[in-house]
């Protein structure tokens, strides 16, 4: 029996991460129902790059999406493979867009879901609390947040925060209005026949003012990313089900990897749902296709992580277990992890704080991991990186007693760590504008100069007008003489 380690499920979906799905998704195409399960597990102990998806078959693991598929495409009794009709062609398009994915989806899903500081406080932090044991919110949540900063950190948009804008023609704050809800309100108001308020012209208002605005650059740089990543999926995809085949059929592996990543994008209940708006609104066909291969290699009904792990409790019944999936409407082969001592728990504490510190995030490691305990005869092809078989808890009591220490040490330092990261992550909206470019109407070439003439005549006529109303204009009589003729204007 296959076993199939994911981090728990979130915002409907059967994993928080997007390797995850992609697994699972692959899994539900490949392997026969009855003959592997899925585990919503926390412990990463005994995976072999220390991060889910891991796959255990016996004593044999595979870590990471890519080691699962080479592991079970070189396993006779799991012969099925998704890749096998491509034509040369089509597998070279294969592992281009796999990379594509790796290099370009990762960073813009680490930006929506935990650079972003309202999405990850108010949506991505909550998601993590509702999987995870209460001790590990304080080490695992804030690492892969600063691994998804670390992966983000060149495009120079850490802490942003693209839609918390004063977009009030008045200047009055409107701190619960987005662009997108200022976009609704206004196009309400011409609906419902009203006047659409007048754009102040000015220094720090107007066309000039707002394309100033740190927030609005920011947003376009995201769209510029988005597209990156989104536009290459979409022509890839065009009138196909699939992105390969043409058969209805016709799942691969790179579609299973695009729904792990397309479906964080899309369904996640975030405040600032930009990525998201980006996909509806531009991408149609690419969203229609992610809600396409979700029904059709996750099922129609969203996954519930108080219902998966609601199922713990019947871990030494099977015969209850089914009962209970069937009550709850569970479709996928969930299944309780094998319950640890409280021992276990405090000797595992130590991996999870040294993951938790500066430098020591949890970044996805795309090579291949398969670690077999003894290695089997059928396994030879695999040419494993490592046989091992020290995954086991340490018998000697010196040992013990050491980790338990250790244990206790870190735990004090890790609640030390996690009340200065609170303290300085309680407002860290930063807000990165890269140097040594033009500003202003400047950026946009002949157009923008264009712009910013007309901008500053508005400006001068503006200020006359509101000068002329004070009575502070004075009428001047000039004479100009030109080529020997007098001519008098006012």
């Amino acid at each position: 029996m296959l076993e199939l380690h994911v981090w728990g499920p979130a915002f409907g979906l059967p994993s928080i991460e997007p390797e995850c799905i992609a697994a699972v998704a692959y899994l539900s195409k490949t392997i026969p129902s009855g003959e592997w399960t899925l585990i919503a597990d926390y412990d990463t102990s005994l995976s072999p790059n220390k991060d889910f998806p891991a796959l255990r078959d016996g004593d044999t693991w595979a870590a990471g999406f890519n080691s699962i598929i080479h592991y079970l495409r070189h396993r006779s009794a799991y012969s099925v493979d998704p890749d096998g009709s491509l034509t040369p062609s089509q597998r070279a398009d294969s592992i281009a867009y796999i990379a594509l994915l790796a290099q370009h989806a990762a960073p813009l899903l680490a930006l929506t879901l935990y650079t972003t500081h309202a999405n990850y406080y108010h949506c991505t932090s909550s998601a993590w609390t509702a999987i995870l044991p209460p001790h590990l919110n304080y080490t695992i949540p804030p690492a892969r947040r600063r691994a998804a900063r670390a992966l983000t950190a060149h495009l120079g948009l850490q802490g942003l925060d693209v839609e918390d804008i004063d977009d009030s023609p008045l200047g009055q704050p409107d701190n619960n209005q987005s662009i997108s809800g200022a976009y609704a309100s206004e196009r309400k108001k011409l609906e419902a026949g009203a006047r659409p308020g007048v754009i102040p012209l000015g220094k720090r208002s107007g066309v000039l003012g707002a394309l100033q605005k740190p927030e609005y650059t920011t947003r376009f740089k995201l769209d510029g990313l988005a597209a990156e990543t989104l536009a290459p999926l979409n022509d890839l995809l065009g009138e196909k089900p699939w992105l390969l085949n043409e058969e209805d059929e016709g799942v691969t592996s790179l579609d299973c990897l695009a729904l792990g990543y397309l479906s964080l994008m899309l369904y996640p209940p975030l405040p600032q749902p930009w990525l998201a708006e980006t996909l509806r609104s531009k991408y149609l066909r690419l969203e229609a296709y992610v809600r396409r291969s979700r029904r059709s290699l996750l099922g129609s009904r969203d996954v519930v992580a108080a219902d998966v792990l609601s199922l713990n409790k019947f871990s030494s019944d099977p015969a209850a277990l089914e009962t209970a999936r069937t009550e709850k409407g569970i479709t996928l082969p969930w299944t309780p992890p094998a319950p640890s001592s409280p021992l276990t728990t405090l000797l595992h504490l130590p991996q999870h704080l040294i993951h938790s510190l500066p430098g020591a995030g949890y970044i996805h490691d795309h090579h291949t991991h398969i670690i077999p305990a003894h290695p089997p005869e059928t396994s030879t092809a695999l040419a494993p990186s490592t046989v091992s078989g020290a995954y086991r808890t340490p018998t000697s009591v010196l040992v013990t007693f050491a980790t338990f220490a250790a244990g206790l040490i870190s735990l004090v330092a890790g609640a030390a760590l996690y009340h200065v990261q609170t303290r300085r992550e309680a407002s860290d909206l930063v807000f990165v504008t890269e140097r040594g470019r033009p500003a202003g109407f400047a950026a946009f070439g002949e157009a923008g100069a264009a712009l910013a003439a007309l901008s500053e005549r508005m400006s001068v006529e503006a200020e006359w007008a509101r000068r002329e109303q004070a009575g502070e204009a004075r009428v001047v009589e000039v004479d100009v003489e030109i080529e020997g003729a007098k001519v008098g204007e006012l």
